[in-house]
This record gives C-alpha cells, structure tokens and sequence, in this order.
C-alpha cells in the first residue's frame, strides 16, 4: 500500500528483451514495463529520432 507522502523509486533495473524492461521498486514491488507502444507512437522529435535509428522503417 502507498501512502500519500511515500515517494516510489527504481532500485533496479534488467532488461528483459526488446524495448521491455522489469522495475524493481522501492517498496519491494517488481513491474515490466513495455516501451514500445509509447516509442512506436511518439511524435516528440526527440524520440523519433532515435526510434528511427533503431527501427528505420518507421
């Protein structure tokens, strides 16, 4: 349970494959977390960028 002054930190992180990667949290929690829906669908230049260099077809 998060308590509403509690701030959530990353402890550690693995790479899972791909764009996946599992968080480990503060509060002992573990999550996966898949970037690439938000990487495939970012309109900041700043993403693109590089998600065209790792995926040139777009």
């Amino acid at each position: 349970m998060i308590l509403d002054e509690q701030i959530i930190s990353v402890e550690k992180v693995n790479h899972i494959g791909d764009f996946k990667l599992e968080l480990e949290f503060n509060d002992k929690t573990c999550q996966v977390v898949d970037f690439y829906p938000f990487l495939s669908s970012s309109l900041n230049p700043l993403i693109r960028k590089y998600w065209l260099y790792v995926n040139p077809s777009g």
